[in-house]
């Protein structure tokens, strides 16, 4: 029984480490569509960071599909969502005929692995683009630390 509930506590923190790196991507997408457009038009970042850190893992894909041009990641992304919202509400509650059912239990630690498992390419997957966005960013934040020391320099005579 104790492995059921510990194989349901990974699933359960796989699917908030996939909801952080989704935020964590979100974040720096906003933020290199703020770079890319703030010398040409206004805009105000802030309410799109408040709207990420409030959302739910459904909206955050939701919010993630329009930036990412792999269809089978958003596709596995909400079987994710929906395995995270089986799991979270009903994962810890088992009759008591189910806690008895030690073949029943063992299938079910099973399905929690394959499920962790299938959960966490996808979430090695999202790390990935966290790795590539903050190498562009950087890239970013460098290249105009060096327009504005340029800037600053006095030009000789």
């Amino acid at each position: 029984m104790i492995d059921y509930f510990d194989e349901t506590s990974r699933c359960l923190m796989t699917f908030q480490f996939i909801e952080e790196v989704l935020k964590q991507n979100l974040i720096r997408l906003n933020v290199l569509t703020y770079f890319c457009i703030k010398k040409y038009v206004p805009y105000d970042l802030k309410p799109n960071l408040h709207s990420i850190n409030n959302a739910a893992m459904g909206r955050l894909v939701e919010m993630y599909k329009i930036y990412c041009d792999d269809a089978d990641l958003i596709s596995d992304l909400r079987k994710i969502k929906d395995h995270r919202d089986n799991i979270a509400h009903k994962g810890f509650l088992l009759t008591v005929e189910e806690q008895h059912d030690k073949e029943n239990i063992k299938l079910e630690i099973s399905k929690l692995k394959e499920i962790n498992e299938f959960a966490k390419k996808r979430m090695y997957k999202l790390m990935k683009s966290w790795e590539d966005l903050e190498a562009i960013l950087n890239q970013i934040a460098a290249e105009q630390r060096s327009r504005t020391e340029g800037e600053e320099s006095p030009t000789p005579d």
